[in-house]
C-alpha cells in the first residue's frame, strides 16, 4: 500500500499485475480508478477492492482508443487530484512459427497499446500533476527492453520505447514535484507467459511482483528491476559482443500463441 497516495489510477487492472497492484493498494481511505478491456473481470477486481475498504471507479478503456484514454483521465481529474498512476496495460505477441516474421497486425497492436497508448496516458497525467506540483507516474516496462528477443521483437521495441520515453519524461518533470518511476520486470506468471511456447525462466507471481514494485516505490527508488537473477543475466548479456550474446541466448528462444485481436479501426 502507498501510504502517501490516496487517489490512484491503474490501467490494465482486470488481471495479472494490474489486478495485483489494485488489491495491494486497496484500503480504507484509498480511491482507486481502474480501467481495463474486460468489464466482467474488472468488476470482480473492483468488488475485491471494495471489500478491502477502498472506494472504486471502473471504466472500459482500450489503450488503442485515444479518445477513451483522454476521456478517462478527464473524468478522474475533474473529480479529484490524481496522485499516482500505474501505466500497466499491455499486450504480448511475437513469432508464431519458426523462421516466420511477426504478422503486421501483431506489430501494429503492440506498438499502439504498449507504447503509443502508454505515452498518451502518461502525458495527460503529467500535465495534470504538473499543475498541482505533485504526483507519481509509474511506467511498467520490461527487462525485454534491455535484452530484446528476436522472437518478440515488436514487443521488445514497444517496451524499449516506453523506457526511453520514461527517461525523457523524468528529466522533463524533474523540477515539477512529479516523480517518474520505471519498472522493468522479468517474466510474471500471467496470460502473457501462457502465450509463450518455450523457455520461461524465473517467473514471478503477480502478487509478489506487485509487492516488490510498491516496496521499491515506498523506498524512493526511481528504477525497479526484478527478479535479481534475471536482472543480473540481462546486464551481463548487455556487456558482451552481439555474436557471443546470440550464441548464449539461443537456448532461450520461443514461439508465441498470438492472442491479439484486430486493431481498432480495421
Amino acid at each position: 500500500m502507498l501510504e502517501q497516495s490516496n487517489v490512484l489510477a491503474i490501467t490494465g487492472a482486470s488481471a495479472g499485475l494490474g489486478e495485483a497492484l489494485a488489491l495491494e493498494c486497496a484500503a480504507p481511505g484509498k480511491f482507486l480508478y481502474l480501467c481495463a478491456r474486460n468489464p466482467e473481470r474488472l468488476k470482480s477486481v473492483a468488488e475485491a477492492c471494495l471489500a478491502r475498504g477502498a472506494q472504486v471507479s471502473t471504466a472500459y478503456v482500450d489503450m488503442r482508443d485515444h479518445r477513451a484514454i483522454s476521456d478517462w483521465i478527464a473524468v478522474i481529474t475533474s473529480e479529484r487530484p490524481l496522485e499516482t498512476i500505474f501505466v500497466n496495460a499491455g499486450i504480448f505477441g511475437g513469432r508464431s512459427e519458426p523462421d516466420a516474421m511477426e504478422p503486421p497486425e501483431v506489430t501494429r497492436a503492440l506498438i499502439e497499446t504498449n507504447l503509443t497508448g502508454a505515452i498518451i496516458i502518461a502525458n495527460l497525467a503529467a500535465q495534470h500533476m504538473r499543475a498541482h506540483a505533485k504526483g507519481r507516474i509509474v511506467l511498467i516496462s520490461s527487462l525485454a527492453a534491455k535484452l530484446p528477443s528476436p522472437d518478440a521483437a515488436s514487443y521488445a521495441a514497444s517496451k524499449a520505447g516506453l523506457s526511453a520515453f520514461g527517461a525523457a519524461l523524468r528529466d522533463d518533470l524533474a523540477e515539477s514535484g512529479v516523480d517518474v518511476v520505471m519498472v522493468h520486470p522479468g517474466h510474471i506468471k500471467t496470460a502473457q507467459t501462457q502465450q509463450q511456447i518455450g523457455s520461461v525462466a524465473h517467473e514471478v507471481m503477480p502478487k509478489d511482483a506487485a509487492k516488490h514494485i510498491l516496496k521499491g516505490i515506498i523506498a524512493g527508488r526511481k528504477e525497479i528491476s526484478f527478479p535479481l537473477v534475471a536482472r543480473i543475466w540481462v546486464r551481463a548479456m548487455g556487456l558482451l559482443p552481439w555474436r557471443l550474446r546470440h550464441m548464449l541466448t539461443r537456448s532461450h528462444r520461443f514461439l508465441v500463441r498470438n492472442a491479439i485481436k484486430d486493431p481498432l479501426g480495421d
